[in-house]
């Protein structure tokens, strides 16, 4: 699974941290899976965009996880470094502060997302 974090250091930059989701060994329903702890989540939003965009730098609202269903954007944090995050990916934004990071879409097919607003960690 990939998981990437976006996050403000100590001189309000953005960055980007590859992480490890921390799945470890869980019996489900009578079969062998691979589980992470559980998450405190404040709510759940689902939202599709249809139209191409690029903003300029701006900060998360709040900590959440983007997940894209279809369809993929590109973040670029404050070195320059820009990602693709395609189908499938968790994108773990966390820079509530600082510069904040840009986002773009820009391939002319929908996007549609699953956002979960984060509760405390």
């Amino acid at each position: 699974m990939e998981m990437v974090r976006i996050f403000a250091d100590a001189d309000g930059e953005s960055r980007f941290e590859d992480l490890d989701p921390g799945l470890g060994d869980f019996a489900a329903h009578g079969f062998q899976t691979a589980s992470s702890d559980l998450w405190p989540v404040k709510a759940v939003q689902f939202r599709t965009v249809v139209e191409d965009f690029a903003s300029d730098y701006h900060t998360a609202g709040q900590r959440q996880l983007v997940i894209n269903l279809s369809g993929t954007s590109e973040i670029e944090v404050s070195s320059g470094e820009r990602r693709t995050i395609g189908p499938g990916v968790v994108l773990v934004v966390e820079d509530t502060t600082g510069r904040g990071h840009k986002a773009a879409k820009t391939t002319g097919e929908p996007l549609h997302m699953i956002l979960v607003h984060l509760g405390e960690a």
